[in-house]
């Protein structure tokens, strides 16, 4: 019995008994504003090999009726199902109240602008992608509250950059969130819950708005909901808009990129290619191309870049390799030798600079010498070349 199909039954179930009261509504393009134009951009149809996705909450809403804090703690979940390296990933998700900063007993009746990635930046590949995600009370009574802060830690670990390093963990993480509803017995205060496909007939995976409220259909006047800066607001127009002061809610934003900017944190890309920079560095052209030539390789073979991408990327890190060695093409830093394991991952090419700075420098003292981003310090060596 797969998880997603016991959460899904479990959700199913809660909105079966919870219908009437809770309402989702995606918020039409032409209701996005920002810094008081509208957007104009409409929804992206994702395509497969093409597009990331990526989950958010940007706002929430809690109301003091519901005795948030007090009776319950608010918690939100979130399940994607995708199609990952071959086969279906589900990627499980709980976050507890201590993850959303300003979500308090003391600002309920109050919308909180969150911003928080629910999902990682996720490849889209194509076949189906099931998105559920609700707001759920928790009974404070007995221990809850820390297995609750328990699952948060567990689950959050699957929120990293490079999900292939933690696919062998989603069924741990999915099974304490089992164990969770089991025992906490949460009940369903929100949800977003869709099936979206690349293929004909079905309901296209597309970026956009979405709010989840705890209002009746009827009650609520969609022409009237706005978004404005990534805060909702009801009214007429964006500008006219006030918030919504009715009801709890959650603001979600459904993000498609083309590119991600966070590849170098990649360790089967960042690795080789942090060598082939210490190697450019210390004048080893050959040694510096083989390290890149692995890097992209990796870069090649990662699920976690789309076929578009991976293009881009390993552009982009010819580029910098080739940079470096141009740079350093001269005589090398004998006295100073950069090693792979003299420096920090994310500070090799940095320290490296500092200490041809310093031997550019000859008799100077730095030994107090402050860290600088890599621009700065490759004008410093420029100015004293």
């Amino acid at each position: 019995m797969s998880f997603f199909g016991d959460v899904s039954r479990w959700l199913n179930r809660q909105i079966e008994s919870q219908a009437e009261r809770i309402s989702y509504v995606r918020i039409p393009d032409t209701h996005i504003y920002r810094q008081g134009q509208n957007v104009q951009s409409p929804a992206v149809s994702l395509k497969p090999n093409e597009h990331y996705f990526r989950l958010w909450v940007k706002e929430m809403r809690l109301q003091a009726t519901t005795r948030w804090f007090t009776k319950f703690h608010p918690a939100v979940h979130s399940l994607t199902s995708i199609t990952f390296a071959n086969q279906t990933l589900d990627l499980a998700r709980v976050a507890g109240p201590s993850e959303f900063e300003g979500v308090e007993q003391g600002n309920l009746d109050s919308s909180v602008a969150l911003n928080f990635p629910l999902t990682s930046t996720l490849p889209f590949v194509g076949g189906d992608v099931n998105i559920n995600l609700g707001l759920v009370s928790v009974p404070t009574k007995d221990n809850i509250g820390e297995m609750l802060e328990m699952v948060s830690d567990v689950t959050g670990i699957l929120n990293v950059p490079q999900i292939s390093t933690v696919v062998a963990f989603a069924g741990t993480a999915a099974n304490s969130i089992r164990q969770f509803i089991g025992v906490a017995d949460p009940s369903l205060q929100l949800y977003f819950k869709d099936t979206f496909t690349s293929g004909a007939g079905g309901s296209p995976l597309k970026s956009g708005y979405f709010v989840s409220l705890n209002l009746p259909e009827d009650q609520i006047d969609r022409s009237r909901l706005w978004v404005r800066d990534e805060r909702l607001v009801y009214g007429q127009s964006a500008e006219a808009g006030i918030a919504l002061n009715d009801a709890d809610y959650m603001l979600i934003h459904l993000e498609a990129l083309t590119e991600r900017d966070d590849w170098r944190q990649f360790p089967l890309i960042d690795d080789p290619l942090s060598e082939a920079l210490v190697a450019a560095i210390n004048g080893e052209s050959d040694a510096a191309k083989k390290a890149l030539r692995r890097a992209k390789v990796a870069a090649y073979m990662l699920d976690d870049l789309t076929d578009t991408d991976k293009k881009r990327v390993m552009a982009a890190m010819d580029k910098i390799v080739e940079d470096q060695i141009n740079l350093f093409s001269g005589e090398p830093l004998a006295d100073i030798e950069v090693t792979k394991d003299a420096v920090t991952k994310k500070a090799r090419v940095e320290n490296a600079l500092a200490a041809a700075m310093a031997r550019s420098l000859g008799d100077y003292d730095y030994s107090d010498l402050k860290p600088l981003d890599q621009n700065t310090l490759l004008g410093q060596l420029m100015k004293i070349q």
